[in-house]
């Protein structure tokens, strides 16, 4: 109630570690909190504790949570701390939250940080795939970066462990028909013809 938020996540470590269940629910309120508060560091040290005892992949409101406490901020350290160490663990499902941070960032309209964990990603254990790509993709083309769009798609093209696929090209001309530059659709449906993918009604 006074709004020391540390001592709270300390005094359920401290039940925790005496073997006293407490439902998901109190981390997931006190991540709400920590969110609310700005504080970055215990937003990531809730997040965490949250991913090693839910049991069941995480909800939405989680990651959303997670990326609002860095909103007023472009400290990263403690994020992308987080980030590596999920990428480097034995969880079978890291890159989908790794992915699922990047929407909830993306969500916040913090596309800086969404092309700060991609950039950082190429140098972690656990590589973004073409559903990364896709996704920070239609994060661009939401917020009119055009030439990022491009770029990026241009670095998918060099990333020999990555797929372009229907996605990639429809995700694209979205982006670019929202700009209005109806000279690259056209350079773009091209190439995506000569590529073998066949178009669709999108």
């Amino acid at each position: 109630r006074d709004g020391n938020l540390s001592a709270a996540y300390d005094l359920l470590q401290s039940l925790q570690d005496k073997n006293i269940c407490l439902p998901v629910s109190v981390f997931k309120n006190l991540l709400v909190a920590a969110g609310e508060q700005n504080d970055t560091k215990l937003s990531c040290r809730i997040f965490r504790e949250l991913l090693v005892s839910a049991g069941n992949p995480l909800t939405s409101d989680c990651y959303l949570n997670l990326a609002r406490a860095f909103i007023n901020t472009d400290d990263c350290t403690h994020l992308s701390s987080l980030l590596k160490e999920i990428s480097e663990s034995s969880l079978p499902c890291r890159l989908i939250v790794i992915n699922r941070t990047i929407l909830a960032f993306a969500e916040s309209r913090q596309v800086n940080k969404v092309l700060m964990i991609l950039e950082q990603m190429r140098e972690w254990k656990c590589k973004p795939d073409v559903i990364t790509y896709n996704s920070v993709l239609d994060i661009l083309g939401r917020a009119g970066l055009v030439k990022e769009m491009l770029a990026l798609l241009s670095t998918m093209k060099e990333d020999c462990d990555v797929s372009l696929n229907i996605i990639t090209y429809n995700t694209v001309l979205n982006g670019l028909r929202k700009a209005c530059r109806f000279d690259m659709c056209l350079v773009l449906y091209k190439e995506m013809v000569q590529c073998g993918i066949e178009p669709d009604l999108l």
